[in-house]
């Protein structure tokens, strides 16, 4: 499984493998380059950078989107993820708080990898 963090507090771009998954996190990611780095992603992580129907029409990979609750109307369009059957995970942390908003997320992933 690939994961890409589009918009981690990481100073720079970190790659790791977490329980067999391929993660990437980009401390920023700007619109130029939103395309192509969500491309290979099967799960996609984003606190800032909203997912509109012109990216995930373009890169038909992601199956999931993991967002802050507080949000997730702003970040992601719920409309258009369900018609390209992409599922939104909203979780109950602050992403303020990085450290714990990469763990909850990280969880999401752990639990999508043992439904495989």
């Amino acid at each position: 499984m690939q994961v890409v963090f589009l918009d981690s507090k990481t100073p720079s771009t970190a790659r790791y493998t977490f329980e067999g998954a391929d993660i990437v996190e980009y401390g920023e990611t700007a619109f130029a380059d939103l395309a192509d780095r969500c491309r290979h992603a099967d799960l996609l992580v984003t606190t800032i950078m909203p997912l509109r129907r012109e990216i995930l029409d373009y890169v038909t990979r992601p199956r999931h989107i993991v967002v802050p609750r507080q949000h997730v109307s702003r970040l992601v369009e719920h409309e258009i993820a369900s018609q390209l059957e992409i599922t939104v995970h909203a979780i109950d942390v602050d992403p303020s708080d990085w450290s714990q908003f990469r763990n909850a997320a990280l969880s999401v992933v752990l639990g999508i990898m043992s439904e495989k």
